[in-house]
């Protein structure tokens, strides 16, 4: 049968060309650089709305403690604040800052 096959001109051959590879390439490339900007706009927006959740968090524990004890506390335990599972994009904590105010006349004494 091979024998036949090769005094009449016909080959058995099987498989890809170069050229029908570097197709499949060049789409992939493609869909790659459209697929990869969009989940990087996904990532950055989950991030956004994780951060978002914890600050509204923070807030309610923070203005459920002033309700209660009059003034905001420095320590979110205390508030009864606790992230769900694991916080992974952001540090989660109250600041505290203290304030002077000084009266002065208008020549500066």
């Amino acid at each position: 049968m091979k024998l036949s096959n090769k005094i009449l001109g016909k080959t058995n051959q099987s498989g890809f060309t170069l050229v029908e590879l570097m197709i499949v390439v060049a789409i992939i490339g493609i869909l790659a650089s459209i697929a990869i900007p969009n989940y990087q706009k996904y990532q950055a927006k989950a991030r956004t709305t994780e951060g978002k959740i914890y600050l509204a968090a923070v807030y309610t524990a923070e203005k459920s403690y002033q309700i209660e004890y009059g003034s905001y506390t420095s320590c979110l335990n205390a508030a009864g604040f606790a992230p769900d599972g694991t916080v992974h994009y952001y540090a989660v904590g109250v600041g505290t800052a203290d304030a002077t105010a000084a009266d002065s006349g208008p020549d500066g004494s």
